[in-house]
């Protein structure tokens, strides 16, 4: 059996302690031909950490053989929507040791498959700063166009 990371959701805290939470993974769901798959969502609960008052970053590790079929998106127990990559890489292969965060050079948008170390978001992860990190987080993953699936790793 082969144990898998959902996302790593780094916090910080006021006295500068990270704190990192993982999950497990599954299968990511190949889009029909009539249009994309629903969301799949992978559950990470969040608790005693507190106010997020510091940058949050979010890594992945996703086997899917053409990466621009993706959506990803981190959603907050308070329902706050970023999102982190759509449609990008084109027809490459995966996101291996992906982190998402605000301080990173490359952007996800200007980033080639394999998807490997620090890209800033399409969405702002500062968005979430000042809110209840505790509660149940959802990393959701889509694929929005037909013939090849995936697995979050």
């Amino acid at each position: 059996m082969r144990y898998l990371i959902l996302i790593a959701l780094f916090f910080c805290i006021s006295f500068s302690k990270a704190q990192v939470f993982t999950g497990a993974g599954g299968n990511i769901p190949d889009a029909s031909i009539f249009g994309p798959s629903a969301w799949t969502n992978f559950f990470l609960n969040v608790n005693s950490v507190g106010t997020i008052d510091c940058d949050l970053t979010v890594c992945i590790n996703i086997s899917h053989n053409y990466t621009d079929d993706l959506d990803i998106r981190l959603v907050s127990p308070s329902g706050t929507i970023v999102n982190l990559s759509t449609d990008n890489g084109g027809s490459g292969n995966n996101y291996v040791g992906t982190c998402f965060t605000m301080d990173a050079t490359n952007n996800i948008t200007a980033g080639i498959a394999p998807f490997t170390g620090d890209y800033v978001p399409e969405g702002n992860l500062s968005a979430l700063n000042g809110q209840n990190a505790n509660g149940l987080w959802r990393l959701q993953i889509r694929d929005d166009a037909w013939l090849f699936s995936g697995s979050l790793n």
